[in-house]
């Protein structure tokens, strides 16, 4: 939907706090998932966490950064950073410019639910051998075997799409843990300096780049 236009207004601070109304807004800092807490001096109120629209993993906003805030209803519960806001000052729009906010929480939302969860679930493996799956993108997969060597087989079937992954660590008293490619089509299974973790406890992180294409980056051996 085509952006409203914005009408600029000098004091912002002495208009009501309602839905359109945009406030300039003051990243005050920025958690490791990209959400931000803010401040808007305009209203002398902080507000956060909360994720930012169109973050993404290599776009995020630093502290002090200047952002366009606004509200989604009158009572202010649902605040939206909107993006970078340059010059510094405080503007607003009339609320029937900005009849799209009312679908703005959903949007916020997907953005949310297309991210890794904050909260990885974990599946323990205790045999010599295991093929992760589709159902394990974004899971910690954590080596409880308790001896011998384990392989962990990489194939065709695994399925993820670019920018995912699949994060494992070696907990158990297992003697070895190694990474093995089978039937990847694409780019295949790529690491330096080899597809072995390093020594009990070390971790290692599966990311798919393409598909049936994977680098394995972490505490690996050769």
């Amino acid at each position: 939907m085509a952006q409203p236009k914005i009408v600029r207004r000098d004091k912002a601070s002495s208009h009501p706090r309602e839905r359109g109304r945009f406030y300039n807004g003051i990243i005050t800092s920025v958690r490791s998932d990209g959400r931000v807490n803010v401040k808007i001096p305009a209203l002398n109120v902080s507000y956060g966490p909360v994720m930012p629209l169109n973050t993404t993993d290599t776009s995020r906003y630093i502290k002090d950064d200047n952002v366009l805030c606004g509200f989604t209803d009158e009572n202010n519960s649902q605040i939206v950073v909107f993006g970078s806001l340059s010059p510094k000052y405080d503007v607003f729009a009339t609320a029937d410019e900005l009849s799209y906010l009312d679908g703005v929480t959903s949007a916020i939302q997907a953005q949310i639910n297309a991210k890794a969860p904050l909260t990885q679930t974990i599946r323990s493996i205790t045999a010599s051998t295991d093929t992760p799956s589709n159902s394990d993108n974004g899971k910690i997969v954590i080596i409880n075997t308790s001896s011998g060597s384990v392989t962990i087989t990489i194939n065709g079937s695994l399925g993820l799409s670019a920018g995912q992954k699949i994060d494992f660590v070696w907990q158990g008293a297992a003697t070895a843990v190694s990474f093995t490619p089978s039937g990847l089509t694409g780019g295949g299974l790529s690491s330096t300096p080899g597809l072995n973790l390093q020594a009990r406890y070390s971790a290692a992180s599966l990311l798919c780049t393409a598909s049936n294409t994977y680098i394995l980056i972490g505490d690996l051996a050769a």
